[in-house]
């Protein structure tokens, strides 16, 4: 769609560059971010896969990083760090990190980059059981 549907950003851009999969993908530079809160929380056990895609890009600059956020809806968090791959892609499960017996109420991405790199985001996916 070229937006951001479902999807909140205060500075990171829909962009034709480098999409994974598709026309688009969320392009995040230097610490900027996305996040989407679920119209209806899931529990953990009811999900079959979550997953992203990332891909970094330097331009001279150090290592970047995606930041992932879950909240569930009691407030506590699941962080995870991933290392992005400098001009690859690399698929991101998100469902090993999750801890069972709890609802997912938002997801939160963000790049953890040197100014001279970017981060790209695409395909963030999550499908039910059943």
């Amino acid at each position: 769609t070229g937006n951001f549907t479902g999807w909140t950003s205060q500075w990171g851009s829909v962009v034709t560059a480098h999409p994974h999969s598709g026309t688009y993908c969320a392009l995040l530079e230097y610490q900027e971010d996305m996040w989407q809160t679920l119209s209806e929380p899931i529990l953990v056990e009811c999900i079959e896969s979550f997953t992203c895609w990332i891909y970094g890009q330097d331009s001279g600059g150090q290592h970047s990083n995606a930041y992932i956020k879950i909240t569930y809806t009691d407030d506590a968090i699941t962080e995870i760090s991933v290392d992005a791959p400098n001009e690859a892609w690399l698929e991101v499960d998100i469902l090993a990190e999750l801890v069972a017996g709890k609802y997912v109420k938002e997801i939160y991405i963000s790049s953890w980059v040197d100014i001279a790199w970017r981060l790209w985001v695409d395909d963030v996916i999550l499908i039910g059981k059943g």
